[in-house]
């Protein structure tokens, strides 16, 4: 039980219009008596009300509106109170530290208010990391994601994956408790529904594969030798003239980028220097910084123009294994006698042309959007590993069963998938887990 009271500044500390401050805890009826000098006692939850707030030695602080709210009824489940001030960072935190200040009362830790509201039965663990998500949220299918596994779409899936997985694992358990009266099980009937789990799990982890990119963004490299058009790509995409574009090769020194959302997927592009041999030392290192960004890009776009002929090549410090799309740019000016190689996109920066198929290519090089429904995928990477470590038990269980093993080895194993199923529901979580989970929030959440 849940003995002291927390409070945080639940808007962003910037000067801004209005301030938002939570409180949550058994105080907090008290702390709305103190601090706008009423009585508790007369004020109707759930409704807002305007009073002036006072500091500890009485003098008026600010004008502010406010609502109580009485446990359960709450986000958190306990007696809440939220107070909008204007948005002085000054009134903000003198409003917090004298709360704080009251005996019982500290400060919350980062996502200790829907942590709370786990705690006290508000929503289930699948629902409160999808809070996060919504915050998360940078385009409109993250959003559709994040909004579909808060109103718990596909954790309803996993829950009826998890039980079909109890119930094979209850007749396992109770034929090796009770042969006599349960019998011997079916092995053909144990492979069936194994493989049947299997599949189940494989189209969230799929469709989820999705989702992760969803969640956190396609970013790509640009690269390719100067004054082919890459500067003059980047402001195309972007709608914007964010890189400088000239003639003069070398003009890029350092790496731009730029965020686009296209078929509601961020895409992030990074224009970078020109890779070619330059006793420049400035140059040089916006070519070195190519190799460090190389790592960490989903993929990269290597450019060249529609009046060199071949294929763009392929810088050798970039890894074969990573995704390539290769363009020509300048297709308006490509001669007649040319043909352009497979696979290769041809763009006018100038025209416009082709810069449709691009973005179309810059999207399905990883993901389909038509073939997944976002209420039935997964963004969130703890729920997702989770997800794949239970696959992971099921094939050993239906592998343990082909090669011949006992009944006891293969309810291990699916004792292990039910466990790990269980963890994405929150059904028996740690509290480790759970701060591990809840401090990834902002405090005030």
């Amino acid at each position: 039980m849940v003995h002291d009271t927390i409070a945080a500044i639940a808007t962003p500390l910037v000067p801004s219009a209005i301030g938002i401050i939570r409180v949550s805890g058994p105080d907090a009826p008290r702390i709305m008596s103190l601090m706008f000098q009423c009585d508790s006692s007369q004020i109707t939850p759930r409704q807002m009300i305007t009073k002036t707030a006072f500091k500890s030695d009485g003098k008026p602080l600010d004008d502010c509106c406010f609502v109580f709210y009485k446990g359960p009824a709450s986000y958190t489940g306990e007696d809440a109170l939220e107070v909008f001030c204007h948005g002085s960072l000054f009134i903000l935190n003198e409003c917090l530290q004298w709360i704080i200040s009251l005996p019982n009362c500290r400060l919350a830790k980062h996502g200790e208010f829907t942590q709370r509201a786990f705690v006290n039965g508000k929503m289930n663990l699948s629902k409160a990391e999808s809070v996060l998500d919504i915050i998360e949220s940078n385009s409109d299918v993250s959003h559709d994601i994040a909004l579909s596994q808060y109103e718990g779409h596909v954790f309803k899936t996993i829950l009826r994956i998890r039980d079909h997985c109890m119930t094979l694992l209850q007749q396992i358990e109770a034929s090796l408790e009770f042969p006599d009266d349960v019998g011997p099980i079916n092995d053909a009937a144990v492979a069936s529904d194994c493989l049947s789990l299997m599949s189940d799990v494989a189209s969230i982890i799929q469709a989820s594969d999705y989702g992760a990119y969803v969640k956190k963004g396609i970013t790509y490299l640009i690269v390719g030798e100067p004054n082919v058009g890459k500067s003059s790509l980047l402001n195309v995409l972007s709608g914007e003239s964010r890189s400088i574009v000239s003639e003069i090769a070398g003009t890029t020194r350092d790496y731009i980028d730029i965020s686009i959302q296209y078929k509601g997927v961020l895409i992030t592009l990074i224009d970078t220097a020109g890779i070619r041999d330059t006793t420049n030392a400035i140059e040089q290192l916006g070519i070195d910084s190519i190799k460090a960004l190389s790592t960490s890009c989903d993929g990269v776009l290597v450019m060249d123009d529609c009046q060199t002929p071949g294929h763009p090549p392929l810088p050798d410090f970039i890894n074969a294994d990573k995704p390539a799309i290769f363009v020509k740019n300048k297709h308006d000016l490509m001669p007649n006698h040319m043909t352009l190689s497979e696979n290769t996109i041809p763009v006018s920066c100038k025209t416009g042309l082709g810069i449709q198929a691009l973005k179309d290519t810059l999207v399905t090089t990883f993901i389909r959007p038509e073939d997944y429904q976002p209420k039935q995928m997964l963004c969130n990477m703890r729920q997702i590993g989770a997800l794949r470590a239970a696959s992971f038990h099921i094939d050993q269980a239906n592998h343990a069963l082909a090669n011949g093993a006992t009944l006891d080895v293969i309810s291990i194993e699916l004792r292990d998938a039910v466990d790990r199923l269980s963890d994405i529901l929150g059904d028996h979580v740690t509290e480790e887990l759970l701060d591990g989970i809840f401090a990834k929030f902002c405090i005030g959440k």
